[in-house]
């Protein structure tokens, strides 16, 4: 397992533990402790039987504790109590909970409304409001992530991503894109645990694959 899927992993359960996206790395001492806890048999090594256990473990817990919760919010944020809720609904409570836009920026969050929105009827039902609240455990969402990502990285427009447009793509290397040493981990990420079928470009499946790997290891 690479270190940098690990590392992906970590913060993976810290934010489903803690219900908060993160913008910066974990610190030694939070990774640390989160090894711990995985390391059901305390031999220092993540083993392929100790990682699936504890993911399922978080997600269980995620879903548990917040998916009642959006249930009980969606009627809050349905002001006008016709079982949808707006985007201008939405609006309010967000400017409310997060008036300088620290969490999400307002075109952030209204992407994530969209996504949500599975007919396309511009407005959210209770089930696609619990999607948007918890879109990394919700499948179609993450089928239109995944889309999203494909087209994102996909710079010739074949439809797969190869190894030279994962590795070089500009959007995520504006601050390391001269960097040989990420050039070489990212090239361990791509074949090691990215390019399952090894034919060496990533297809929607296995982008969708990587995501639900906060869920399970496939």
């Amino acid at each position: 397992m690479s270190n940098l899927f690990i590392c992906f992993l970590l913060i993976t359960i810290h934010e489903v533990s803690s219900n908060e996206v993160t913008d910066v790395e974990l610190n030694e001492e939070q990774i640390e402790s989160y090894f711990k806890q995985i390391d059901g048999d305390g031999n220092g090594k993540l083993d392929k039987t100790e990682l699936p256990i504890w993911v399922r473990k978080m997600v269980d817990a995620h879903m548990k504790n917040n998916v009642p919760a959006a249930k009980k919010e969606f009627k809050s944020v349905d002001t006008n109590r016709d079982t949808i809720v707006t985007w201008d609904e939405y609006r309010l409570k967000m400017v409310k909970d997060d008036p300088q836009h620290v969490a999400y920026t307002e075109k952030e969050q209204k992407h994530k409304f969209r996504t949500a929105d599975e007919n396309g009827d511009g407005v959210l039902n209770q089930i696609e409001y619990v999607a948007f609240k918890n879109p990394m455990t919700t499948d179609y969402v993450l089928k239109r992530i995944a889309q999203e990502l494909l087209e994102d990285f996909d710079t010739n427009k074949d439809g797969s991503v190869d190894l030279a447009e994962f590795v070089h793509h500009e959007a995520s290397r504006v601050d390391d894109k001269d960097n040989t040493e990420i050039d070489k981990l990212r090239r361990m990420e791509f074949r090691g645990s990215m390019d399952t079928n090894r034919d060496k470009i990533l297809d929607l499946d296995e982008l969708r694959r990587i995501l639900i790997r906060r869920e399970k290891l496939l």
